[in-house]
């Protein structure tokens, strides 16, 4: 099996206990889960059998120990997750609209995992590996970004794919990260963007040819999660469609870095692209059915009997 890296956030995430619930009342709150996109990401890679790598910043607190054990456990190779003696582990608040929108409360731009540099990436921690994974929501301080167009530019010099979740923040692109974020959709060989992200990048263009333009840059695959309608993924000769699989939502975070995880494992490992396809989507469906970030993440046995109807 491939060996994938990523790099970028690492948080817990406390949830609001009821629909409904605001921050601006006292509620109760269930946690801490372990949390941050990139991290979800990895776990679940570690989780389907495949080699899995992350360079990281946690604080000396408990936090960042449950982080730190969760993603070992799975299988994770946590040796380029550092401590930080002087800044915690970030934190995201989470509460749920009635609809089943979220709202946050996030402290990692003043955390541990703000502190990850360019000296993070270091040759050992890409040694190895045949792709790098790069998540959008984790280009939120300057010296974290730079730590990742570091990662992305290293990755491909060393022939590595890289993949990449845009996870769109429109404050980003109207500010000083955009020219990193445009260097690394313009090396990405996987890009995996919702429709609402093909929405910002490409606001007069549909998904399809929004797609076709990203392969036009380079990529060698662009997958468009659809939410409750499935999956699309494009090729230079070939678009499959996935609907979504029936499940009963609890929770949604997590869905897209399992999703993204599901279909590089399988690309990686030359399944057919509707096999990947496949993977993706269950990987996804089952992320949602558990209360927490990593807590439905599926092993490969359960995404197995997910794609057999079992």
């Amino acid at each position: 099996m491939a060996t994938i890296l990523t790099v970028g956030e690492i948080l817990v995430e406390v949830m609001a206990a009821q629909r409904g619930q605001t921050f601006t009342e006292t509620g109760t709150f269930t946690g801490p889960y372990a949390s941050g996109a990139p991290a979800i990401f990895i776990d679940q890679v570690a989780r389907l059998g495949a080699g899995a790598r992350m360079i990281g910043r946690v604080g000396d607190d408990g936090f960042g120990q449950l982080n730190r054990n969760r993603l070992s456990a799975d299988g994770v190779d946590v040796r380029f997750v550092s401590v930080d003696r002087d800044l915690p582990t970030g934190i995201a608040f989470v509460t749920y609209a009635v609809d089943g929108s979220r709202s946050f409360l996030f402290t990692a731009a003043s955390s541990a995992a703000a502190g990850l540099t360019s000296e993070s990436v270091v040759p050992e921690a890409i040694a190895g590996c045949d792709a790098l994974h790069v998540s959008g929501s984790s280009l939120f301080t300057p010296t974290i970004a730079t730590a990742i167009e570091t990662a992305v530019r290293a990755a491909k010099a060393a022939g590595l794919w890289v993949s990449f979740d845009p996870n769109v923040r429109p404050e980003l692109l109207a500010g000083p990260f955009r020219p990193i974020f445009d260097t690394i959709i313009a090396k990405a060989d996987v890009v995996v963007p919702s429709v609402e992200d093909l929405a910002v990048l490409f606001p007069d263009d549909p998904p399809d040819s929004a797609a076709q333009t990203l392969l036009g840059r380079g990529a060698r695959w662009v997958a468009c999660k659809r939410g409750a309608e499935g999956a699309t993924l494009y090729g230079p000769d070939s678009k499959v469609d996935h609907p979504a699989f029936p499940v009963t939502e609890v929770d949604p975070t997590g869905a897209g870095d399992a999703f993204s995880a599901g279909l590089l494992v399988g690309l990686l490992k030359d399944l057919p692209p509707e096999m990947a396809l496949a993977q993706a989507c269950a990987a996804g469906a089952l992320a949602v059915t558990k209360q927490g970030p990593m807590e439905g993440l599926g092993k490969r046995t359960d995404i197995e009997a997910m794609l057999a109807g079992r």
